[in-house]
């Protein structure tokens, strides 16, 4: 078997392949592939592919989600607003963290910067249960996310449109951290019912801004690579 780019899929190359990944890391396409190694190593590529369009979908959601969290606690604590939330000890030595790798980089800290450190973790942190009160409440947090709606229907039979949840909006952008997580340290995604994961990325970056969901998923290549023929 050859592939386009002209690679020679013989058995010898396959073995250094899977030697070069790893058992551990093989194992679980070759478990999918039913013990067919090539097969497993096509269905490598296949994570590889859907993994690399995922992550620009990601993107599209992390950068605003960052920046809508970071605009309404700049409204209201103005620029020292991560000194003014009363976080817990994980969250305020993430800020250090940033702080000193700014400096050891060389460059000034600025706010800008800092909000570009801080991991989508903490982000996600910011808007669990422990901050309910301060900031979800007290600051307004809930603004961050103005799509964040969903319709009921009434016992009249009338559709009245509802928020969503802060609960609801933290476990939605708490599984979409640990798939961007997977995906950034090279794991396997192929096991996951990735288009609902696609449907549910979208969606989150909806709450946020409608704009964005559009042109996020008009330039998103996911969907095409999805349907794609799976290795047989």
């Amino acid at each position: 078997m050859q592939s386009q780019g002209g690679f020679a899929y013989r058995e010898d190359e396959i073995n250094k392949i899977a030697k070069m990944i790893s058992v551990d890391r093989f194992s679980g396409y070759l478990s999918m592939a039913k013990g067919r190694r090539t097969t497993a190593v096509l269905l490598y590529e296949r994570n590889t592919a859907l993994s690399e369009a995922l992550y620009d979908t990601l993107q599209g959601f992390e950068i605003p989600f960052r920046n809508a969290i970071d605009s309404v606690l700049s409204g209201v604590l103005g620029n020292d607003r991560y000194r003014t939330i009363p976080m817990k000890p994980g969250q305020q030595i993430a800020v250090q963290d940033a702080e000193d790798k700014i400096s050891k980089g060389g460059n000034p800290i600025t706010h800008g910067r800092i909000v570009a450190q801080l991991s989508l973790g903490f982000w996600t942190n910011l808007i669990s249960k422990t901050y309910e009160k301060d900031p979800w409440v007290k600051c307004g947090l809930y603004r961050a996310f103005p799509g964040a709606v969903q319709q009921l229907r009434l016992s009249s039979g009338q559709l009245k449109n509802v928020s969503i949840s802060r609960n609801l909006i933290h476990q939605r952008i708490d599984s979409i951290r640990i798939l961007r997580n997977r995906i950034a340290h090279h794991e396997r995604i192929l096991q996951m019912p990735l288009d609902v994961r696609y449907g549910e990325i979208l969606e989150a970056i909806g709450w946020v801004c409608p704009t964005m969901r559009l042109w996020t998923e008009s330039s998103s290549c996911f969907s095409s690579r999805f349907h794609s023929p799976i290795p047989q």
